[in-house]
C-alpha cells in the first residue's frame, strides 16, 4: 500500500516509517506542519505536532528522495477533549487540509504512517482525518512498551539526538546526544522518577539525523541553546545553525536483520502452534420430532423488551416486511431500534452492546453499509455471526443500552493498524466500560497488523493460530483498561463454526484464565471473513462503578453478602476476586442440568445448561416444555441462593435450529413468568433473546445465560 508519512522529524515518525516499509508498504510523500513565519515563533504549544526541529525536515526529505509537503499551523487546539468532530480553526483542520491536498497530487495514496505510541488524543484526531479522506492510519508503534522501541531503536541503527528537554533530571547538557547515548540514563529516571523513556509525557524531544531509509546523513554542525523554566526541570531547546548531509554507502533498504527486529513486535512471528487432534466429525443428531409441529408458524413479531431505567434492552429485533437484498430489510431493523430508542427516551449514544445475528455472513460489508450510518464517533462494541434465522428473516439485532451520560462512558475506538490488537473490521469499537462494567467487542484470530486470518496448511493449525491470536488480542484490550481479565471476567460467549472444536477452544480457554466464569460454547454456521473462533467479554470491577451509594446502602449490601456466604448452599466466596459463585448440578437418568452463577456486589451473570445422555434423542413439544421448567427452576434455585431480588435485563436462550421457535418462545416466556426473584412476588422479566445454534457442547440441547446489574 502507498502511504503519506506525517513526519515531525522526530524518533518516532521516522522509526514508524521503517515499520511500514518491514510491512511491505510504501512511503511516497512527507507532511509536515510547521509554525507560519507570522507567528515568530520556532516552537508552538500544541497538544499535536512537535515543530522544534521543523527548520530541519527537510533535509530528512532530501535524505529519504520523496517529496515534502508543508503547511502552517493557523488554527489552535479547539476541541481539548479525547474525541474529535471537525472544528473550525482547529489546528486538526490544518493536517486535514494538507493530507487533503497531498492525496489530491497522490491519488495512489491508501494510508497515512502516524508515530504515536501512547497518545489517544494524537491517535483520534489522525484517525477521524482518515476517514474523512477514506484512508487508512498505520500506527504501528501503538502500545509496544517504551524501552522495547528505544532497544529496538537503537539496534535498527536509528539515529535521533535530543532537541529538547522539559522534565526532572534533564537539562541542556544532553541536547544534541542520541538515543544511545541516553538509553542508559533514561531507564534510571525511568526508575527513580516513572519518566517516560520514549518521552511520551513530554519529557524530550528528538530529531532523527540518520536511519537506514536515508541516503545521506544530516551532521548537525552549529547550533544555538534556548533555555527557560523553572530551575529544577528547566526547558531547553536546541536550533539548527549549520547543517551538511554526507553520503553514505550502500543502498538505503532495511537489512534481513533490521526487518527481522521490526517485525518481531507480532506476537505472530514467533507463535509456536501446536495442532490439536480433533475428534472425528459427530454431526449433532438430536432432532425435534418433525411429526410434532403440525399447525406451528414461526411468530413473527418476536420483538422482547427490558425497560427499567438505567436499561433498555431490545432483543429479536427484525424486519416486519420481506426484501429482496439485506440493505432494505437492515435499515428497517434499524429503524425499529431508532423507533424503540426515541420511545423510551435513549439515543444511539446509550447502546452499549450490539449483538447482530445474520443469515449470510456473505452480508456482512452489505450490512455494515447501513449500519454504520446510525452511529458518530464512537459506535458501541459488537458480536456478528451468522446463525440459521427464520425462512423470511435475514438479520435479527440485539442492543443493551444504558442512560449513562456519555461523559461518564468510556469508549475505546482504536482503527489504527498496528501490532497490538486488530483495527474494527466493521463499524463498531473495541471497548466501552460504563457503571464498572466493561463489554468487549467479539474478537476473532487476526493478525493485527495484516488484518488477515494466518495462512496455515491444515485446519488443525488454523483452529490453534486463530485461537491463540484471538485470547491475546482480547488480553491486550483489557491489558489496557482498568481491569484484570483473570479477577474481573464475569461472563464470556465463544463462537466456532465446528462441534469438534468444542474441546480444543475449551481447553484454551482454561489455560488463559485461572479461574471458572460462566460461559457459554456455542457453534455457529459462519463467522467474520470465515474465521473459526471469536469471543466476546464481559467484565466488572466495583473500582471502576461512579454509583453513589449510601453509608446505609453499603453497609446493607455488605451484610447481604456476608448472609450469602455463611448461610447459602451451594455458593463459595473467592476472595481474590471478591466475588461469590454458585454452583450446583442435577445428574437425571435422561438429562444433566448444570448452573453456575457468580455475583460482584449487584452485578450476576448464571450459564444454565441442560445436556442430554442419548445422543440419538428425538424429542417433542412435551420434552421440551420439561426440560424447559426443569432448566429455568435450576436457574431460579441460583437466583434464590445469590439472593437476586431485581435487575435481570437479559435472558439469552441458545437453542438447537432444529427446534420450533415458536414453541420455544412460547414455552420460555410461561416458565420466566413463574421465577420469582428472592424473598419476592414480582416475575422475572427480562428481554429474552432467541438464538439458533448448529451445536451445544456435551449433546446440549438448551443453554441459558441470566444476566444483571
Amino acid at each position: 500500500m502507498k502511504l503519506v508519512a506525517l513526519l515531525s522529524g522526530g524518533k518516532d515518525s521516522c522509526f514508524n516509517m521503517m515499520h511500514c516499509i518491514a510491512n511491505g508498504h510504501e512511503i511516497v510523500a512527507l507532511a509536515n506542519l510547521k509554525p507560519s513565519e507570522s507567528s515568530h515563533k520556532y516552537e508552538l504549544d500544541s497538544y499535536m505536532y512537535q515543530t522544534v526541529g521543523y527548520d530541519g525536515i527537510k533535509y530528512i526529505s532530501e535524505c529519504m528522495g520523496i517529496p515534502l509537503y508543508q503547511n502552517d499551523i493557523l488554527g489552535g487546539c479547539i476541541v481539548d477533549g479525547l474525541d474529535y468532530v471537525p472544528t473550525k480553526n482547529d489546528e486538526v483542520e490544518d493536517l486535514y487540509n494538507l493530507l487533503l491536498k497531498i492525496k489530491t497530487e497522490h491519488p495512489e495514496i491508501e494510508g497515512v504512517s502516524v508515530g504515536a505510541i501512547l497518545s489517544n488524543f494524537q491517535r483520534v484526531r489522525v484517525e477521524s482525518i482518515c476517514n474523512r479522506l477514506n484512508l487508512k492510519a498505520f500506527a504501528f508503534l501503538w502500545r509496544i512498551e517504551q524501552p522495547k522501541i528505544l532497544r529496538d531503536m537503537i539496534e535498527c541503527q536509528l539515529t535521533s539526538v535530543l532537541v529538547k528537554v522539559a522534565a526532572i533530571g534533564l537539562n541542556a547538557s544532553h541536547l544534541n546526544k542520541t538515543l544511545g547515548e541516553m538509553y542508559d540514563y533514561f531507564m534510571e529516571l525511568l526508575d527513580k522518577y516513572g519518566n517516560n523513556p520514549c518521552g511520551e509525557g513530554g519529557e524530550y524531544e528528538t530529531f532523527t539525523v540518520d536511519c537506514p531509509l536515508f541516503s545521506k546523513k544530516i551532521v548537525v554542525d552549529e547550533y544555538d541553546v534556548n533555555k527557560y523554566g523553572e530551575a529544577f526541570a528547566p526547558v531547553c531547546n536546541l536550533r539548527f545553525k549549520k547543517v551538511h548531509l554526507e553520503d553514505k554507502t550502500g543502498s538505503c533498504e532495511l537489512t534481513d536483520d533490521i526487518r527481522e527486529t521490526l517485525l518481531g513486535n507480532s506476537y505472530y512471528k514467533d507463535l509456536e502452534i501446536i495442532p490439536p487432534i480433533l475428534p472425528k466429525s459427530n454431526e449433532n443428531i438430536i432432532k425435534f420430532d418433525n411429526n410434532d409441529t403440525s399447525g406451528l408458524t414461526d411468530d413473527n413479531n418476536e420483538l422482547s423488551i427490558y425497560n427499567k431505567e438505567p436499561y433498555l434492552v431490545l432483543s429479536n429485533v427484525t424486519a416486519n416486511n420481506k426484501y429482496d437484498n439485506i440493505e432494505d430489510e437492515t435499515k428497517e431493523v434499524m429503524e425499529i431500534i431508532d423507533e424503540n430508542l426515541k420511545k423510551n427516551g435513549y439515543s444511539w449514544s446509550n447502546i452499549v452492546l450490539m449483538t447482530v445475528y445474520v443469515k449470510n455472513m456473505s452480508d456482512f460489508n452489505s450490512v455494515n453499509s447501513i449500519y454504520k450510518n446510525y452511529f458518530s464517533i464512537n459506535p458501541p462494541p459488537r458480536v456478528c455471526v451468522s446463525v440459521n434465522l427464520s425462512e423470511n428473516k435475514n438479520i435479527s439485532i440485539d442492543c443493551i443500552c444504558n442512560n449513562i451520560p456519555s461523559e461518564k462512558k468510556q469508549c475505546m475506538h482504536v482503527q489504527s493498524i498496528s501490532y497490538w490488537a486488530p483495527a474494527n473490521i466493521g463499524p463498531y469499537s473495541q471497548s466501552v466500560i460504563f457503571n464498572g462494567c466493561g463489554f468487549i467487542a467479539g474478537q476473532i484470530g487476526l493478525i493485527p497488523c495484516k488484518l488477515e486470518l494466518p495462512e496455515c496448511d491444515t485446519e488443525e493449525q488454523s483452529l490453534a493460530s486463530e485461537t491463540i491470536l484471538s485470547l491475546h488480542s482480547l488480553n491486550n484490550i483489557v491489558d489496557v483498561l482498568p481491569f484484570n481479565m483473570r479477577n474481573d471476567a464475569v461472563y464470556c460467549t465463544c463462537y466456532v463454526t465446528k462441534s469438534t472444536y468444542f474441546t480444543y477452544v475449551q481447553e484454551e480457554w482454561k489455560k488463559s484464565m485461572n479461574s471458572s466464569i460462566p460461559i457459554n460454547f456455542v457453534c455457529i454456521p459462519n463467522l467474520p471473513k470465515g474465521s473459526k473462533v471469536e469471543w466476546q467479554l464481559v467484565l466488572y470491577n466495583k473500582n471502576n462503578d461512579l454509583t453513589v451509594y449510601t453509608d446505609e446502602e453499603e453497609l446493607e449490601l455488605e451484610l447481604e453478602l456476608d448472609d450469602i456466604i455463611d448461610n447459602e448452599t451451594n455458593v463459595k466466596y473467592d476472595k481474590r476476586r471478591d466475588l461469590i459463585e454458585y454452583n450446583h448440578d442435577e445428574v437425571g437418568d435422561k438429562y444433566d442440568i448444570t448452573t453456575f452463577g457468580l455475583r460482584k456486589t449487584t452485578v450476576f451473570h448464571f450459564v444454565s445448561s441442560i445436556s442430554l445422555k442419548d445422543e440419538t434423542v428425538v424429542y417433542n413439544k412435551e420434552t421440551l416444555e420439561t426440560v424447559i421448567h426443569n432448566l429455568l427452576n435450576s436457574l431460579s434455585e441460583g437466583i434464590k441462593s445469590l439472593h437476586i431480588k431485581d435487575n435481570a435485563i437479559q435472558l439469552q436462550v441458545f437453542y438447537l435450529d432444529s427446534t420450533p421457535r415458536s414453541i420455544l418462545h412460547k414455552v420460555i416466556h410461561k416458565e420466566c413468568e413463574i421465577i420469582k426473584y428472592y424473598q419476592s412476588d414480582k416475575s422475572m422479566t427480562p428481554s429474552i433473546s432467541l438464538i439458533p445454534v448448529t451445536s451445544l457442547p456435551n449433546h446440549g440441547l438448551l443453554s441459558l445465560h441470566l444476566f444483571g446489574f
